[in-house]
């Protein structure tokens, strides 16, 4: 699995800090920041301009950044930090990758929470008016919304999903998404991205008798096969690898919530306090001193990521705070990260990387 951070910051993009967008195997979109559209055109030129033969080696093994690769959005929730880059996203998408991807059926999915319009709806009133007009279907109002900003074409390279927790995960291709409410907003969620991989048995394929080439192809792809009589599973003949990241969007402190990440060996998880105060908005957000506890529990944890981080901290700051605290982690590595930031996780090894010049960390 590889991660590229575009933005790690929370509410105010600050140079070079953006506010929370994370890409995952080129594929996966988790929130999209304002920003989006600069933040991953700076990321593409600084992987082209390397000399780390680190980075330059993940390429043979994933591929180069592309917007064009980006198949998948999946959105926490509605507040414009986090999705305020699909418009610029889809322009771009309609002005160079429309011919594309009608052609190769390579539709943008977008992936909205249930019951997560809502709070969007009543923002967009102020700008139009609604009185003649109920849209119950979240899918529907999203829709109208950008072919109106984008126009018809829209229809051609996006299509709208909604969420429901409560519905079995979304399975694409080697990939299984899970997600789950938190309690930052209406419909506001966490998600969980499983990469699976299957290393071939032989032994196994000896004793069963099944021959390589198509049969066995037909196995790995479906799960489950007739042969000469018998049903073989996928898990009779491979063996399963994954790993898991896991991804908190905004939320307030809930080891309800946290406990659900307990099988993730990376998780993103919202940061935005240091310390208690009065003043802040913990009802709706993470203090970073009240996941300690929580965080240790976590049995298959590698790496903490904490993110969305208030801009009050400067970012030596942040530092400081963190190599005091992880000290009380001391079976994780806790890791804040920053735009340009790219992790490596494979078969219990993970390796980070940042394209960022001026990177202190």
């Amino acid at each position: 699995m590889l991660i590229y951070f575009l933005g790690t910051r929370g509410t105010v993009p600050t140079s070079g800090q953006g506010t929370m967008s994370i890409c995952i195997d080129n594929k996966f979109l988790f929130d999209i920041c304002p920003e989006f559209v600069h933040s991953m055109t700076k990321l593409i030129d600084r992987w082209k301009r390397t000399t780390n033969t680190d980075i330059q080696r993940l390429q043979s093994l994933y591929g180069k950044p592309s917007f064009s690769n980006i198949d998948h959005i999946f959105i926490s929730h509605f507040h414009l930090d986090h999705w305020g880059g699909l418009r610029q996203l889809l322009t771009r998408a309609i002005m160079f990758e429309l011919d594309m991807r009608v052609e190769k059926k390579k539709p943008i999915h977008i992936y909205v929470p249930k019951h997560s319009i809502e709070p969007f709806k009543k923002r967009t009133e102020f700008f139009f008016s609604f009185e003649d007009i109920d849209i119950k279907n979240p899918e529907i109002f999203l829709k109208q919304y950008l072919k109106i900003e984008l126009g018809e074409d829209i229809e051609k390279i996006a299509q709208i999903h909604v969420i429901d927790p409560d519905q079995p995960a979304i399975e694409i291709d080697n990939y299984k998404i899970t997600a789950r409410n938190n309690k930052h907003m209406s419909g506001s969620m966490g998600f969980k991205l499983e990469s699976i991989s299957w290393k071939l048995n032989l032994n196994s394929l000896e004793k069963l008798g099944v021959p390589k080439g198509k049969i066995l192809g037909t196995l790995q792809k479906k799960g489950k096969i007739k042969y000469e009589g018998r049903e073989i599973t996928r898990e009779m003949v491979f063996t399963k690898n994954s790993v898991i990241f896991g991804y908190s969007g905004d939320t307030p402190f809930d080891p309800e919530f946290i406990k659900w990440f307990n099988d993730t060996q990376l998780l993103v998880h919202e940061s935005t306090y240091f310390e208690h105060d009065p003043t802040f908005h913990s009802d709706v957000h993470t203090v970073f001193s009240d996941l300690i506890t929580e965080i240790k529990k976590l049995e298959r944890l590698l790496v903490f990521l904490p993110a969305h981080i208030s801009q009050r901290y400067t970012w030596d700051e942040i530092i400081h705070y963190i190599e005091e605290k992880k000290l009380l982690l001391p079976n994780i590595v806790v890791y804040p990260p920053k735009a340009m930031d790219i992790i490596q996780c494979d078969k219990g090894t993970v390796n980070i990387h940042s394209l960022d010049p001026n990177d202190r960390w």
